[in-house]
């Protein structure tokens, strides 16, 4: 079962290969009206945006990215078909929800 909560399970533990998760980002235009640049480095993008704030008559500079991420899906051996949700399957991570109370553990012998 698939959580879409924002919180995590605080009785589970959650394993994953780092090949799970996949991030992206992007850097958004420059506006014509303003003096600015955009780059990347090592997946990661960056837009920088210089212009005249006339409200408080002084320039500004400030940055901005989109950033995204999803979960990484694999076909079931021997399937060709993404078409078919019966045929994907998350195998680059693990959920273990623990059940019922804590104990202690027993005094040692």
């Amino acid at each position: 079962m698939e959580s879409t909560s924002d919180t995590l399970n605080p009785m589970g533990i959650y394993a994953f290969h780092r090949s799970a998760i996949q991030l992206v980002s992007g850097a958004p235009n420059v506006p014509e009206s303003a003096k600015g640049g955009r780059t990347s480095a090592e997946g990661f993008s960056l837009r920088w945006i210089k212009d005249y704030n006339s409200g408080a008559a002084m320039e500004r500079s400030f940055l901005s990215s989109y950033w995204g991420a999803s979960l990484v899906t694999d076909l079931k051996k021997g399937e060709t078909d993404w078409s078919k949700p019966a045929n994907i399957v998350k195998v680059r991570g693990i959920k273990v929800a623990f059940t019922g109370e804590p104990k202690p553990l027993a005094p040692a012998a």
